[in-house]
């Protein structure tokens, strides 16, 4: 049997199809070609995928003459009674790629802070598919079902870390009243080397979590090496009777090495921008199978990432308020990071302000672990009878779990199973999603001179 001429009839009679390349081949109209590619950008106003910026790729890509979205490498079209949409990317490949580079990200004040983060932007390209696969869904007029991005319903989450990094017990301590006096929950990283002695300080934070963040602030090339960095630094936590469940690397550095040294400490989650960011939580690819330690992605940018390109506090706060608005749009969780070393505790303050003034829920890195654990374990079959009913079997079902539902501009959830009249559910107007995107982002891509300066001040500050 000729797959393509089956999978033609199929979408002509009304079905639909993503294709990453094979059906496109062999179309009669169009023709695909290979490209090596550093970003994509998206269209302006473009309401199908509104909530997708820009992607990094730093790779080969095929591009569909035919094609109108992301250079080329993204087509929605009609082809009969039916739907195809065509994506010009490598999704496995690129999901799982475990390569990092400095990066500048979008401030609104035009001062670019930087970061070495992940080569490849995921989080833009989980967005991309599902803005695809909603589209191919509601085009049939059948609902887009997937289990929802946070707990029971909730719009958004808050998650805040803070990296110790040498940090003293006086400015640990301003930090924890900052958190007191706006009722946030930190997740406290500690780098314990130079806290020798002083760690008791930790039993002054109450309704705060604690984790790891390695003895000496290093990553190192060898899973032993990691290891017993990892394991002095939690012997002295333990000591001082805090059962910590995560870890994050001194600068982010991730690497496989790093991620079997934490899978043998049996610890729940691990948090590395340079594997990922602004993204959900994944189990990391070790070469041949999936780690068996979550990963929490982040927002790469702190403080003293503003600092570096000479921000001023309300610049800063201006920057933060950016990234809340447009998190909450993009229904990306809202996890920030900082350290308590520099001297603008009123840029966090203001941090924990916009959580609050937003209503979003706060939680700990752990808290989130757990659910997101509980999430992934959890499965669902949702069948659409016609255009109104739809009957939906739950498995491994937690409360806090929700199934999302979305029509073309509204949407509704569910938290049990059941046969429903879809036209009797309570649909609401989806919102829009996010800020509009900047007309200057092909700058942030482009040569920088200062960000070689960045990356030599860096590496000396490393090997000091």
């Amino acid at each position: 049997v000729d797959k393509y001429h089956v999978i033609e009839e199929y979408i002509k009679k009304g079905g639909a199809v993503l294709d990453q390349g094979f059906f496109h081949k062999r179309m009669r109209s169009g023709k695909i070609r290979r490209k090596r590619i550093r970003s994509l950008y998206p269209e302006m106003n473009n309401p199908v995928f509104r909530s997708v910026w820009m992607l990094d790729i730093f790779g080969t890509v095929e591009r569909y003459t035919e094609a109108s979205y992301f250079n080329k490498t993204v087509s929605l079209a009609e082809l009969g009674a039916g739907y195809i949409a065509f994506i010009g990317l490598d999704i496995n490949g690129l999901s799982i790629n475990p390569y990092s580079k400095r990066k500048q990200f979008y401030s609104p004040s035009g001062k670019f802070p930087n970061e070495i983060v992940a080569l490849v932007s995921k989080g833009e390209i989980r967005k991309l598919v599902d803005a695809m696969l909603k589209w191919l869904h509601v085009r049939r007029n059948l609902p887009y079902v997937h289990k929802w991005f946070f707990p029971r319903q909730l719009k958004n989450i808050f998650c805040f870390r803070l990296d110790t990094d040498g940090a003293s017990p006086r400015q640990m301590r301003k930090w924890y009243r900052i958190a007191k006096d706006n009722n946030i929950r930190i997740t406290w990283f500690i780098h314990s080397e130079p806290m020798e002695g002083m760690l008791s300080v930790l039993g002054e934070m109450g309704n705060q979590e604690f984790a790891l963040h390695g003895y000496y602030h290093r990553t190192y090339t060898k899973v032993d090496e990691n290891w017993e960095n990892i394991h002095r630094n939690k012997l002295q936590l333990d000591a001082e009777g805090f059962a910590c469940e995560g870890f994050s690397a001194p600068y982010g550095t991730w690497n496989q090495s790093l991620a079997e040294a934490v899978e043998r400490h049996r610890l729940l989650y691990s948090s590395e921008f340079s594997l990922d960011y602004d993204s959900f939580p994944s189990f990391p690819w070790l070469g041949n199978r999936f780690a068996q330690t979550m990963q929490i992605p982040i927002h790469p940018v702190c403080v003293g990432s503003l600092i570096r390109v000479k921000a001023a506090p309300d610049e800063m706060i201006r920057y933060y308020r950016y990234m809340v608005d447009k998190k909450i749009g993009h229904r990306e969780p809202v996890i920030f990071y900082d350290h308590p070393l520099h001297p603008y505790p009123r840029v966090t303050d203001e941090i924990f302000k916009m959580a609050r003034e937003k209503k979003m829920e706060n939680i700990s890195f752990a808290e989130f672990a757990r659910w997101w654990g509980t999430r992934v374990q959890a499965t669902f079959q949702a069948i659409a009878s016609g255009t109104d009913t739809l009957d939906v079997e739950l498995n491994d079902w937690h409360p806090d779990l929700g199934l999302f539902i979305a029509g073309d501009k509204e949407e509704t959830f569910l938290n049990t199973g059941g046969k429903y009249s879809l036209k009797e559910l309570l649909w609401k107007p989806s919102p829009e999603h996010g800020i509009a995107v900047p007309s200057d982002l092909v700058s942030l891509r482009k040569y920088n001179r200062s960000m070689l300066q960045y990356a030599l001040l860096d590496m000396w500050r490393r090997r000091k």
